[in-house]
C-alpha cells in the first residue's frame, strides 16, 4: 500500500485521536522552516490518486497554527532536508484511530500502521501523553498496555523513544513554564498512566551505569497559544523552545541510530 523510497529514519508520533500529533508536527514544520530546513511530502509514498491533493492541503494547513485533525485516509510521509538539500529524516503523520482507537481498543492493528512498522527504516517513536481528560481509567490502562505491547513486540532493539507530554500549557505546573523538570514530567506521567515507563527500563548493567535507568527521552510540548478578545479567539504559535527541543532530541537520536 505505502512506498517508502529511502532508508531514512522515520519519526513516528504515536497517540490517540486529538492528543495533538498533527498540530505538533505542523508546529515543528514551521520551526524548521524558520531555521532554513526544507520539509515536503514524499509524493511516491501513497499511490492513491487523492494523495497529492492530501499533501497540498496538509502543507497549506501547516502555514497556520490550527490544522484539521488527520483522518484515517490522510496518512502522510514528510521528508526533512537541511538547507543544503541533504535528507535528514522522515516524519509520519497518521490518524490516532490507526494507532489507538479509544472506542474500539481491541481492534487489531490497522493496515496503515502495520505497513509502516514493517518497513526496514530505523525508527524514532514519539509516544504522546497529555492530562488524559479524554480517557477514563480503563481507556488509560488500555493505552498503557498498547504502548507496553509495542515496546515488547514491535520496537526493534535499535529503535529510539521519546515520551512527549502534549498540551503542557493546560497544566498548572506547565502553563508559562518552558523549563519543566524531567522529574516533574516523569512523576506526572507515571501517576496518570501507571507503569507506562516500565518496559523501557535499561536491563544492561553497563548501559544503565552510563546512560541511566531508562531508554527514552522525555519532554513537554506546547504547539499553540490561545487568546480571546470578547467573542474572538486567536491562535498563535507556542514558544520556540518546544519544537527546538524536539528537533534537538531527534537529531541526537538520529546520530545514535
Amino acid at each position: 500500500m505505502f512506498v517508502v523510497p529511502s532508508l531514512l529514519p522515520i519519526f513516528i508520533p504515536f497517540g490517540y485521536a486529538n492528543i495533538g500529533k498533527t498540530v505538533m508536527i505542523q508546529r515543528l514544520i514551521r520551526y524548521l522552516y524558520s531555521q532554513g530546513f526544507i520539509v515536503q511530502p514524499e509524493l511516491v509514498f501513497n499511490p492513491s490518486p487523492t494523495y497529492q491533493h492530501t499533501c497540498e492541503r496538509y502543507m497549506w494547513e501547516a502555514q497556520h497554527p490550527l490544522p484539521h485533525a488527520t483522518t484515517v485516509n490522510d496518512t502522510i510521509l514528510l521528508k526533512v532536508m537541511n538547507r543544503n538539500g541533504m535528507a535528514v529524516c522522515y516524519i509520519l503523520d497518521i490518524a490516532g484511530e490507526c494507532q489507538y482507537d479509544m472506542y474500539h481498543p481491541h481492534v487489531v492493528m490497522l493496515a496503515e500502521m502495520n505497513a509502516i512498522i514493517h518497513t526496514p527504516n530505523k525508527k524514532i517513536w514519539g509516544f504522546l501523553v497529555d492530562n488524559g481528560d479524554q480517557l477514563d481509567y480503563n481507556q488509560k490502562r488500555q493505552y498503557v498496555n498498547l504502548i507496553r505491547n509495542y515496546a515488547i513486540n514491535v520496537l526493534e532493539p535499535k529503535d529510539k523513544v521519546i515520551f512527549i507530554y502534549s498540551k503542557v500549557d493546560q497544566t498548572q505546573w506547565g502553563y508559562g513554564n518552558v523549563n519543566v523538570s524531567w522529574r516533574v514530567l516523569f512523576d506526572t506521567i507515571d501517576s496518570q498512566y501507571s507503569n507506562i515507563f516500565e518496559p523501557f527500563e535499561e536491563t544492561n548493567t553497563f548501559r544503565r551505569l552510563i546512560k541511566g535507568k531508562y531508554r527514552f527521552r522525555l519532554q513537554s510540548f506546547q504547539s499553540i497559544c490561545f487568546s480571546q478578545n470578547r467573542n474572538d479567539v486567536a491562535f498563535t504559535d507556542g514558544n520556540d523552545h518546544y519544537p527546538q527541543l524536539l528537533w534537538n532530541n531527534l537529531q541526537e537520536l538520529i546520530r545514535e541510530l
